[in-house]
């Protein structure tokens, strides 16, 4: 398993004493990308405002989600040819569950651009 370096960004972000939830690509509904919460780190390195990381099964650039205490990210395990779904603890990094397809399908993507995106 190998670490995928966004999922560390997001967990800085995520992990604030933040309330609201992030629910899509940019936000909240209004879909802004902004939001009203105060005091977020605005830098993060391995080290610095990173309260968790966690390996993942395969590369991907997926937008989590942030929904209470839940984060939720879509994951291609292409070794599988599975296509999941995985919610951890927000506060501590814990995969609480996984739940996916297998996908025997070709799929359309740019080299660059794993898939479930």
């Amino acid at each position: 398993m190998k670490t995928t370096p966004f999922l560390p960004a997001i967990v800085a972000f995520a992990t604030t004493a933040c309330a609201a939830h992030w629910p899509t690509w940019r936000g909240d509904v209004e879909g802004a990308g902004v939001t009203k919460q105060k005091n977020l780190p605005l830098e993060w390195s391995d080290t610095k405002n990173i309260r968790w990381k966690v390996p993942l099964p395969d590369g991907g650039n997926s937008t989590p989600i942030v929904w209470g205490d839940r984060l939720f990210l879509t994951q291609s395990v292409t070794k599988d040819n599975r296509r999941t779904v995985m919610c951890f603890d927000r506060t501590e990094g814990k995969l609480l569950w996984q739940s996916g397809v297998a996908w025997t399908e070709k799929e359309e993507t740019h080299e660059s651009n794993p898939y479930c995106v």
